[in-house]
């Protein structure tokens, strides 16, 4: 394995590569959004080629010194999957159920298919707990921060319904790397949200999308898999 590691990696790179540049240039016409989101200003998903072929990088070497290819595959296909979703968060505040909703009965599926393929049929159950875990967490932050002065939402409904695959992913694996991921999420959300106040790019009253920080954190976390 250790010979075929640089072209293994080579191949994830390339695949990356061109799924991060295909979510890019469909996402450049902006036919996600809805009526209310047109007059928005346009921001440009560059940044989702750049990412795309890092993080699968990141996430299929730690996963391939572990796993066979066949359930390394599906984490990487699902992180460019989740990529897709952060970029349409990014730009314009909003998870999509037609994403979300989707991709957390498939990693139900991948979790299942997976969990028989090694001989573990049983980490598709602590799979399945860990995203409703997950989701039932981000869901609580929802409800307090509504509830509490300044009552602004900390984050939003597509976040919770995001995290159904993405715990499920994370917990198929252990809750060491689940834990990994939230830590790492909140991690990452927390510089990104110091980076806008310091360079003036939002203030202290305004939301931020948190799409782009859960689906990173996500990535990382899947390289101790």
């Amino acid at each position: 394995m250790t010979s075929e590691l640089p072209v293994l990696l080579l191949a994830i790179a390339g695949g990356g590569l061109v799924a991060g540049l295909a979510a890019a240039w469909w996402l450049r016409g902006h036919r996600y959004r809805l009526d209310e989101e047109r007059e928005l200003p346009r921001r440009r998903h560059w940044w989702i080629a750049v990412l795309a072929p890092l993080l699968v990088v990141v996430a299929g070497f730690g996963l391939s010194a572990r796993w066979p290819v066949g359930v390394a595959v599906g984490p990487l296909v699902f992180v460019c999957a989740w990529l897709l979703a952060a970029g349409i968060d990014a730009d314009v505040g909003r998870l999509p159920n037609l994403l979300t909703l989707p991709l957390a009965a498939a990693a139900l599926v991948w979790a299942t298919v997976a969990g028989f393929a090694v001989g573990e049929p049983g980490r598709a159950v602590r799979a399945a707990l860990a995203g409703l875990a997950l989701a039932a967490g981000y869901l609580s932050l929802l409800v307090v921060s509504r509830l509490l002065p300044p009552h602004r939402e900390a984050m939003g409904l597509g976040d919770a319904k995001l995290a159904l695959s993405l715990g499920a992913v994370l917990g198929w694996f252990g809750w060491t790397p689940w834990l990994a991921g939230l830590v790492l999420t909140f991690g990452i959300g927390a510089v990104w949200a110091l980076v806008l106040l310091v360079t003036g790019r939002a203030g202290r009253k305004d939301a931020f999308s948190f799409g782009p920080s859960l689906v990173i954190g996500t990535a990382l976390a899947l390289f101790i898999a």
